[in-house]
């Protein structure tokens, strides 16, 4: 299925983020050849320290990652949880 899609919104958390999401610019922009502008929206400083794979590993503790994620993406982890 092809998407004429025209924009990624990504978030930094800090510079580090920021280091990789330029590189990732650069190759998006080249493989779409020009048509795929990257936007990056700045984390609020109480999610800064937050990354998916903390918000995982703190999951598979079966410890509460409410405040972590959205309930949506917590009903989606448990439902791949019970599956596995």
């Amino acid at each position: 299925m092809l998407y004429k899609c025209r924009a990624i919104v990504r978030g930094i958390r800090g510079l580090s983020d920021y280091d990789y999401e330029v590189s990732l610019n650069y190759i998006n922009k080249d493989i779409s050849n020009g048509e795929v502008n990257t936007i990056c929206l700045f984390a609020d400083i109480d999610y800064q320290f937050i990354s998916s794979s903390v918000v995982k590993e703190v999951f598979n503790l079966d410890k509460d990652i409410s405040k972590y994620v959205d309930p949506l993406v917590k009903e989606k982890m448990l439902i791949k949880k019970r599956g596995m």
